[in-house]
């Protein structure tokens, strides 16, 4: 699988199971850029809606969801899941 966002490539890495090092820190760099865009959260989106996720390798969404929760501990997370990917539930548990 891959996809091009940017001039980020975004695929499978066989070792680490997520994306590329360098778009990992670009979407990771996003994100606390909505979240957090002066230094103060208050003032940054309080949540997340995500498309198709899982087309993204679980392993990814775990990392960015600690990152997410690292910025606002209260941010709401949910994601469309087309078709049901009872992987995605087994690798996350719904407690990371």
């Amino acid at each position: 699988m891959g996809w091009r966002w940017l001039d980020a490539d975004f695929h499978k890495d066989t070792q680490k199971g997520y994306a590329s090092a360098s778009a990992k820190k670009y979407i990771f760099d996003i994100t606390r850029r909505w979240m957090d865009p002066d230094g103060n959260p208050a003032d940054g989106i309080d949540g997340w809606r995500l498309d198709v996720a899982q087309d993204v390798p679980a392993p990814f969404w775990i990392d960015w969801r600690k990152h997410v929760k690292g910025i606002n501990s209260n941010a709401y997370i949910t994601g469309e899941i087309g078709g049901w990917r009872r992987s995605i539930f087994r690798a996350t548990n719904g407690t990371r």
